[in-house]
């Protein structure tokens, strides 16, 4: 079996489509399983997660789908964010 190696920019780098498109999914789906908890009066402090992103009265329909809409657009633009940045900084890497 061969091996091949990579360079090290190539394995260090980080896709900004792919962290925004990991950001999006994880605060969406975070967003979701508090709007559930709220919804069904389990969640105590899970509406303070859902005031982030928008203020609807808890439990309402609404309120899911623009603040599921408005939590997968920071996720997105977060994870986007963190790309940039960790990629700009990949020169205090070791070498």
């Amino acid at each position: 079996m061969t091996t091949t190696q990579m360079p090290s920019s190539a394995t260090s780098a980080l896709s900004p489509i792919r962290c925004a498109a990991t950001g999006a999914t994880f605060l969406g789906l975070i967003y979701v399983a508090c709007w559930l908890l709220a919804a069904s009066g389990l969640g105590g402090a899970s509406h303070m997660y859902l005031s982030l992103f928008g203020v609807m009265p808890i439990g309402a329909v609404s309120g899911l789908v623009a603040g599921g809409l408005c939590a997968v657009a920071a996720g997105a633009f977060l994870g986007a964010l963190f790309a940039a940045l960790y990629n700009a900084f990949g020169f205090l890497a070791r070498r």
